[in-house]
């Protein structure tokens, strides 16, 4: 009885002394690539060791007597799956195992991104892309991963969860969006099995492929700029964009501006003569425009100035066909005579006046700076120019004609809208607002320098939803010129959406309610969809037949057995599934 304890307390101590042995092999974990050698030595520990193997799929080793080490050595790995077992005897009866872990991997054959990039070709800003990375005749699958390259940066990397042991051919897909940065880069992939080895297997790179990009010019910053002229010197105005194609670029400037003082299609205009305003540059290419405006101001004149020129108002906001007024105020010691410089109306150089009125019956022409001007008496002109905007409200704004070929729309599909804006000026002050219902989705602004009176479109781009079904979609226009009110927007006719969806159940998604004692049980399976889903059910096997209606979304339901009970909501663009798990009530404590 007491040596019975003591072995008991022995052991309870000890753990694991109640072994007669121990196992170790040495490495415990082998990384081999398929075709090499692999080599482990098998040490067996312990009282009365009888003997020791190797059980193994690949030069397995019977029972050894007499020994305590014994080395396994395969002079080819050429199966995938492979875990030998070392095992070592007692003489009563005991054996203890322990099993090498083996990972046969091999390297992939090639690495390429050619062929998806060859069926791309060139690419252009905005657009979405998939690009596929093949990677041929890799093992295991489940330590790979793959790492893709733009340039010098790692922009995604997948790995693969599957338990394949042989080599197999895989694919990695990345999707990008191509913008103007990535245009001249490398791209490329990289495979790599991560076999927590030290070094492990180098990673398998594929060729680098240079992407070309198609982008709309993109101007240095700052974006536009405003510069004073100086007394003497040039002013140096620099445009330069990038693009693919490489952009051209125009030039619009000042009225009184000499048209010898620009050089055309140059990024850089340096001028030794230049007058007060705005100049424009264009850069476009064949992907689109972008503006530049250098607003040119004179230097702040000495305090020492003999006279100021100031007319008001300062600006002057005028719709095409009406009439503009403005009057010239001079101050100052010895005013010789004022004057206006203008395309429409310009008055001569009248002299002992202080104040000169500027009258246009009728602003028929899209641009228009009249400039009041006063001579002082020691020669030095003082100049203002009046700021006019000449504006046009759109002849009309329309969404229809490309949603009569749309039609029906389908949920999750994108589609593309156009509101169409003819006759409008100037386009740079244009905003246009999409509505879907009562909720502003998008707006757009549009940076071109066009004076006169253009058609527009802008495009919505919208992925279909549910939500939007029945709702009305329109755009309005307004030119946002920055005089209190301002014209009127001009809106399109609101056009209703249909979008064909999935049935979606009311909230909750699925319910758990109790049986009560007396009474009706409600299962409620309403859901909105379009077309108008039809509904079936699915219940206990002990619920009798009779009790549940066919196509009906509320079921009322009197004694029903506790269980599951499942609604389909069914259109032709899916099936939405609600679960209604009944529960016998809580009995009460009274009797």
């Amino acid at each position: 009885m007491w040596t019975l304890l003591v072995f008991f307390f022995l052991t309870f101590q000890t753990g694991s002394s109640e072994s007669s042995c121990e196992v170790v092999i040495s490495p415990q974990q082998s990384v081999v690539k398929f075709g090499d050698p692999l080599t482990a030595i098998c040490n067996a520990s312990g009282s009365e060791i009888e003997g020791m193997g190797w059980e193994s799929t690949k030069n397995g080793i019977q029972l050894t007597e007499g020994i305590s080490s014994l080395p396994l050595k395969i002079d080819k790995v050429d199966v995938w799956k492979i875990d030998p077992m070392c095992y070592a005897n007692t003489p009563d009866g005991d054996q203890c195992t322990t099993v090498l872990e083996v990972t046969v991997y091999k390297t992939p054959d090639s690495v390429s991104v050619s062929e998806s990039l060859d069926e791309i070709g060139v690419m252009r800003e905005g657009q979405p892309y998939e690009i596929e990375c093949s990677i041929l005749n890799v093992a295991p699958i489940r330590y790979l991963s793959v790492i893709w390259y733009i340039g010098s940066v790692s922009v995604y990397e997948e790995h693969f969860n599957r338990s394949d042991e042989g080599p197999i051919n895989v694919s990695s897909v990345l999707k990008m969006t191509a913008n103007g940065s990535h245009d001249g880069s490398e791209i490329w992939c990289t495979a790599k099995l991560n076999l927590q080895t030290e070094g492990g297997p180098p990673s398998t790179e594929s060729v680098q492929h240079r992407l070309t990009v198609l982008y709309t010019p993109v101007c240095s910053e700052p974006a536009n700029e405003t510069l004073e002229i100086p007394a003497r010197g040039n002013v140096t105005l620099n445009c330069s964009a990038k693009g693919n194609p490489k952009p051209s670029y125009s030039w619009h400037y000042p009225q009184n501006m000499p048209n010898t003082a620009i050089n055309g299609d140059h990024s850089i205009q340096t001028l030794s003569f230049a007058v007060p305003g705005v100049y424009t540059c264009t850069a476009s290419n064949s992907q689109g425009t972008t503006v530049k405006y250098f607003t040119l101001v004179e230097a702040e004149r000495s305090s020492e100035s003999p006279c100021e020129v100031v007319i008001s108002p300062q600006q002057s906001v005028v719709k095409f066909g009406d009439p503009l007024t403005a009057t010239c105020n001079a101050s100052g010691s010895e005013i010789v005579g004022m004057g206006w410089e203008s395309t429409k109306n310009g008055v001569s150089l009248t002299t002992g006046i202080s104040s000169l009125p500027l009258q246009i019956d009728k602003v028929d022409i899209w641009e228009i700076e009249p400039k009041c001007y006063a001579n002082p008496s020691d020669g030095d002109q003082c100049i203002t120019v009046l700021e006019v905007t000449v504006y046009k409200t759109p002849d009309s704004v329309s969404v229809s004609e490309s949603l009569d070929e749309i039609g029906v729309m389908r949920e999750g599909q994108p589609y593309e809208i156009e509101c169409s804006i003819l006759n409008v000026a100037p386009i740079r002050y244009l905003s246009v607002i999409w509505y879907i219902g009562s909720v502003s989705v998008y707006e757009e602004h549009f940076n071109r320098s066009d004076e006169g009176p253009i058609n527009v479109s802008s495009v919505l781009k919208m992925m279909a939803n549910g939500s939007h079904d029945g709702s009305e979609i329109w755009c309005t226009a307004k030119l946002n010129l920055g005089t209190e009110g301002g014209p009127p927007s001009t809106e399109s006719v609101q056009h209703r959406l249909t979008v064909l969806y999935t049935p979606v159940c009311s909230e909750p998604a699925n319910e758990t309610l109790e049986i009560p004692a007396r009474g009706n049980v409600t299962l409620n399976c309403s859901a909105e969809g379009n077309p108008k889903p039809s509904y079936s059910w699915h219940y206990p096997q002990n619920m009798p037949n009779t009790a549940i209606n066919g196509d009906h979304s509320i079921q009322i339901l009197s004694f029903p057995p506790p269980g599951v009970y499942t609604c389909t909501a069914s259109n032709s663009q899916g099936t939405t599934v609600k679960y209604f798990t009944l529960v016998e009530g809580k009995t009460s404590s009274l009797n």
